[in-house]
């Protein structure tokens, strides 16, 4: 009698373990692909948002060159576009860094160029997912 419900406890406890564990391992494994893919669909946004903020910088000073500016001007324009570039560039790292380091999930990248190798290691991902995304919004 005594020896039943002790099995009976133990499997119980067993099978509780058991589904705990794999719950807790699916739910890691979720989390961590989450977090990886949110990371870089924000680098893949701020990168094509600055691609397209170099594309006006350049159409300004072509713009500005027909129009008869003078090279100093030109320059100084210039200069106040690539500070703008940089300091989006280092302000976004760090926040991205700041948000990295408030979560379990280990660091990825410390800077702009180790941002961009990860985005660059994780291109087909970042790919699919576009794809994927393309194709549901045909539907609509």
């Amino acid at each position: 009698m005594v020896l039943d419900i002790f099995l009976y406890i133990s499997l119980f406890f067993f099978g509780y373990m058991t589904c705990f564990l794999f719950y807790f391992g699916k739910s890691i494994n979720i989390y961590m692909n989450l977090t990886k893919s949110s990371l870089l669909l924000s680098l893949f946004i701020i990168v094509r948002s600055l691609e397209h903020y170099s594309y006006a910088k350049e159409a300004r000073l072509i713009t500005m060159k027909k129009n008869g500016c003078n090279e100093k001007t030109l320059k100084a324009i210039e200069d106040k576009f690539n500070q703008e570039i940089k300091f989006f560039k280092e302000s976004y790292v760090k926040d991205l860094c700041e948000a990295q380091d408030a979560t379990p999930y280990y660091r990825h990248f410390e800077s702009w160029a180790t941002a961009m190798d990860f985005l660059e290691s994780n291109k087909n991902q970042l790919n699919n997912f576009i794809i994927k995304h393309k194709q549901t919004n045909k539907g609509r």
